[in-house]
């Protein structure tokens, strides 16, 4: 849309992409993102695709047979580089955007995943769902938390050794 005029400067109805093997043929759209260079458009819709699009709104390509989608759980990553997704099966996973292969999953939700979000340096994925949940995911593989990370000083602080951290931070 031209914000001075309020004219519509581009548009593109959604259809089934050269190559895509979609569940059905439903295109309605769940989801819809602007990379953050502004670069590509990625879209969700019902036949459980994820599509990308140049910024005239021409197809790039698609990633297949992602899952089932609802309500905008779609999420692209501040690199640019990963596509993160919410499933109405409680699943997140998350694309690698130029290959198109998942990279990363977890199943812990219920059901129906509303949002996903990436962290500020992509290291994490937030998601939320229909079952109240709320789970932070760290996405770095094999990295387990030191013993001076916050996360891991909270849990002291919270659980049966809460003493001994505030002997360890000089605080009695």
């Amino acid at each position: 849309w031209n914000c001075d005029t309020g004219l519509e400067t581009k548009s593109h109805l959604v259809e089934v992409m050269k190559g895509e093997k979609p569940r059905d043929h439903d295109t309605r759209m769940y989801g819809v993102k602007l990379s953050h260079d502004e670069s590509f458009i990625a879209s969700v819709d019902m036949t459980s695709s994820i599509r990308f699009f140049d910024r005239d709104l021409n197809p790039i390509s698609v990633i297949n047979d992602v899952g089932s989608f609802v309500y905008g759980a779609l999420q692209i990553s501040h690199n640019d580089l990963w596509i993160g997704i919410g499933s109405s099966d409680g699943s997140v996973k998350v694309f690698e955007v130029t290959t198109g292969e998942e990279v990363w999953s977890a199943d812990n939700h219920e059901k129906h995943v509303y949002t996903v979000d990436f962290g500020a340096r992509d290291r994490t994925i937030l998601s939320g769902a229909e079952d109240g949940v709320c789970y932070l995911w760290d996405l770095r593989a094999g990295i387990e938390p030191t013993e001076d990370t916050p996360a891991v000083l909270f849990n002291k602080l919270v659980g049966e050794e809460r003493s001994v951290v505030f002997e360890e931070a000089g605080t009695t």
